[in-house]
């Protein structure tokens, strides 16, 4: 399969810096939900930690030193089925705070070509693409046995910021009851 595009690879490296890596979750977040964090892992695994009711595990990721720490510990939490119905809005939420924080985030993905493919290379089946980076590269997007959770919802808030609002029209009533929703939206 040829692709039109080359993709966009995200690794989670905490021993060196590449091109994309500010996308990953182990790059800085700076607050969100009310509280400062480390990384967006952090962040995400404490939401996850504090939602399915296992505050030992969420006091450990709040002490936690690295990201990867955060994702050991994370992992060991129990998922409920109203986390994994909340686990994307909650990465999505992370991850638009993140894009308004880091200004290179947002014109890169902003910048980013119409079908651009953002494959989160990592052994996660769930946001990434189940491989490593070498093997993402030469393996078709459809072949790959992860989901890439990850990196399609990078496609999707990438395709927003490319995109232009269209100006609609509204009455004043429905427009004072819209004041400020802005801030819940990326």
């Amino acid at each position: 399969m040829a692709q039109l595009f080359k993709p966009i690879y995200i690794k989670d490296s905490e021993l060196y810096k590449e091109e994309n890596e500010r996308i990953s979750n182990f790059d800085l977040l700076e607050a969100i939900f009310g509280e400062n964090f480390k990384s967006a892992e952090q962040a995400y695994q404490l939401t996850k930690a504090i939602r399915t009711g296992n505050l030992v595990a969420a006091d450990k990721i709040r002490d936690a030193k690295s990201a990867l720490e955060c994702k050991l510990i994370g992992n060991t939490v129990t998922n409920t089925p109203q986390w994994r119905d909340e686990a994307d809005d909650v990465m999505e939420k992370i991850l638009c705070a993140k894009i308004d924080q880091l200004k290179e985030m947002n014109d890169l993905l902003a910048s980013s070509r119409p079908h651009t493919i953002f494959a989160h290379s990592v052994y996660d089946l769930y946001w990434g693409t189940g491989l490593d980076s070498e093997k993402t590269a030469h393996t078709a997007p459809d072949a790959w046995p992860g989901q890439n959770k990850f990196g399609k919802l990078l496609q999707r808030l990438a395709d927003k910021r490319r995109t232009k609002p269209r100006s609609v029209s509204m009455s004043r009533a429905v427009k004072t009851r819209q004041q400020g929703i802005d801030k819940y939206t990326c």
